[in-house]
């Protein structure tokens, strides 16, 4: 009998951390971009000048080597965008070495999608 993975605990939490991503105004409906910057030394003032640059098309920027910085409209907002990237990397690290066994379908994803509401970034699924 084959097993349902949308059941799976991981298969949960990355749906909660999607769909707070998602909630937090994570995706084009606020300029929800994630901006990098290369690595630079902390506490100078072009790593503020480069974040304020960064900021203007982004709520969040990462700091190569270094952390990341967000913006919300609240402090709770701000702190739920960094809380949410660093479970998604979190989740990321404990994954990103296994073999890709059991992989998800664009037809999948696009049923959870629907199913929570979400309307997927155009291109990022190839039936959408």
């Amino acid at each position: 009998m084959k097993k349902n993975i949308l059941f799976e605990p991981w298969m949960t939490e990355m749906i909660r951390t999607l769909t707070n991503m998602y909630n937090h105004g994570w995706d084009e409906r606020n300029g929800g971009n994630v901006n990098i910057l290369p690595c630079v030394v902390c506490g100078t003032n072009q790593l503020g000048m480069d974040t304020a640059e960064k900021m203007k098309t982004a709520r969040l920027v990462i700091w190569s080597q270094h952390g990341l910085s967000a913006v919300g409209n609240t402090l709770d907002e701000a702190f739920g965008l960094i809380e949410t990237v660093e479970k998604a990397a979190e989740i990321y690290m404990k994954i990103a070495g296994l073999p890709r066994i059991n992989t998800i379908s664009d037809e999948i994803l696009q049923g959870l999608a629907e199913r929570f509401g979400l309307v997927p970034r155009e291109g990022y699924l190839n039936n959408a």
